[in-house]
């Protein structure tokens, strides 16, 4: 039996010292792609996905830091190749997330998050993610969904959400024990410590 899970009413500034709440919620449709031509040059809106610092270090020896989850930045189609040919961690373990095309971009490029990550080849990676700064969707999973998705997520976002989720319960914004119980069931930990 499914339980409806509360919509949590969470003001931003809750979070704001451990995720950067200005970056919107991407929902990400696989199943509508363009063969857009995204060349080298466009710009692309990516974020963090990780608990802390992220760092991203290029052939060319530039490097993006990024200081805290959802922080989001621009990248060139070219950079996020080298990555995905030389750094696929980044994609597979889900720590970085394409928000899509940046709007500084000089040329016109129509491309969705879908099609870039197409356009990468690590759509397999992101099919059934989940995105750990994005509290009002971690909060509104069901439990069959919650078991669906732990299942198809790296150990490396796994432990990630883990973290994501008791900063949560830490701030006091996630207090569902129902909904915690089957996070800490099919994550296999527990997220409130030792309970008698």
């Amino acid at each position: 039996m499914e339980t409806k899970q509360k919509e949590n009413k969470i003001n931003k500034d809750e979070l704001s010292d451990i995720i950067d709440t200005d970056t919107k919620p991407v929902k990400i449709d696989f199943d509508k792609t363009s063969d857009e031509k995204i060349g080298d040059d466009v710009r692309i809106l990516v974020k963090s996905l990780v608990f802390g610092k992220l760092l991203v270090k290029l052939k060319d020896g530039s490097v993006y830091q990024f200081n805290r989850a959802g922080e989001a930045q621009e990248m060139t189609m070219r950079e996020l190749r080298e990555i995905k040919g030389n750094q696929q961690n980044f994609f597979k373990n889900q720590w970085l997330f394409i928000l899509g095309v940046s709007e500084s971009n000089t040329t016109k490029c129509d491309a969705t998050p879908a099609d870039v990550y197409k356009a990468l080849g690590v759509d397999k990676f992101f099919r059934s993610y989940i995105d750990p700064t994005s509290f009002g969707d971690v909060c509104s999973f069901k439990p069959s969904e919650i078991e669906m998705r732990t299942k198809l997520i790296s150990p490396q976002a796994k432990g990630n959400l883990i973290i994501a989720l008791r900063s949560y319960i830490e701030k006091g914004v996630m207090t569902d024990l129902k909904l915690i119980g089957v996070w800490e069931k099919h994550l296999g930990c527990e997220l409130l410590g030792k309970r008698k």
